[in-house]
């Protein structure tokens, strides 16, 4: 039996003063739940809504230079959401864009939300998209939740990661594909592979999924710091100390012991040849020997690759 057709979403975008710098109020046809948006600049105005007055989770996101996706974030609950944050982003500075999720459904309990958090905590934590700033691990018993109150936070959540994304907050999109666990250098034949290859013997591939730049297993990257410029030396230092490239047992390389999601070709290129680099340029399709830039500009006619990831 062939998989049944996924279906279209209508998702409602109401940009609260006409400006899309503005706050934003994201909803669902028949939904009762709700997420508005508000940049760091403009949080007072949030706080003066009346759905910051109700219980309901929060999202602070902000930006990590030391992580593959330039992403820093914190997940938390609360039972007035505008009293809460204002303690919260005294303590994070870092803190750039505000996300408040709530609802107008009196059945949806300080329970569910409690629930809502540790599972979003969790999907964070699986899916490696940003630092994550929690330092209370997810309680899969959070809420103290019967079945069928589990059932309707499950459902709820899966509105709002619906929503995120389109409001430019992925971190609960779920980790790197079962499609890209595969062994070094092993690749799907119907994909487009891209390469850099370095004098040092350097060689590192990586594949565009889902408008993601992914370096895959197996990967190296040079070891040494002979360059003094490099913008992702924080990364890097960071993917070394997280074990995500380790030196191989002659040390002539650093390699890649996992699938590595960055948020531009250009990143991961600085941090395979640490220095400053232009990652259109770096990589190289595998068949056609163009750089990834050309290569992009040359799909005239296919709308599945961001270039925005490629930069």
């Amino acid at each position: 039996m062939s998989a049944r057709a996924k279906r279209g979403q209508s998702i409602r975008l109401f940009l609260v003063d006409g400006s899309a710098n503005g706050l934003i109020v994201a909803s669902i046809p028949n939904w009762t739940g709700s997420v508005i948006l508000a940049k760091n600049i403009r949080i007072a105005e949030l706080f003066d809504r009346e759905e910051a007055q109700r219980p309901g989770c929060y999202i602070l996101q902000g930006e990590d230079l030391s992580h593959p996706m330039g992403v820093r974030a914190y997940v938390g609950q609360a039972s007035t959401l505008s009293d809460r944050l204002r303690t919260q982003l005294k303590n994070k500075d870092w803190t750039d864009t505000v996300a408040i999720i709530t609802t107008s459904d009196s059945n949806f309990t300080a329970g569910h939300f409690l629930a809502l958090e540790s599972k979003m905590i969790q999907l964070a934590s699986d899916g490696k998209r940003a630092h994550l700033d929690n330092q209370i691990s997810p309680n899969e018993l959070a809420g103290g939740l019967g079945e069928a109150d589990q059932a309707d936070m499950e459902n709820f959540l899966d509105q709002v990661k619906l929503i995120l994304p389109v409001l430019d907050i992925n971190i609960f999109r779920g980790a790197i594909s079962e499609k890209t666990k595969q062994k070094a250098n092993s690749f799907d034949d119907s994909e487009d592979i891209l390469i850099i290859k370095h004098k040092s013997g350097v060689k590192a591939h990586a594949v565009i999924r889902d408008n993601e730049f992914i370096v895959l297993s197996g990967s190296s990257a040079i070891s040494d710091e002979r360059y003094q410029t490099n913008n992702y030396a924080p990364l890097r230092k960071s993917l070394i100390d997280q074990g995500v490239l380790k030196r191989t047992d002659k040390g002539e390389f650093l390699k890649f012991q996992e699938d590595t999601l960055f948020n531009s070709s250009s990143a991961a290129a600085a941090v395979i040849l640490n220095r400053q680099s232009s990652g259109p340029k770096e990589w190289k399709h595998s068949t056609t020997g163009m750089p990834l830039g050309a290569w992009l500009d040359s799909r005239t006619t296919s709308n599945e690759i961001s270039k925005e990831a490629a930069e």
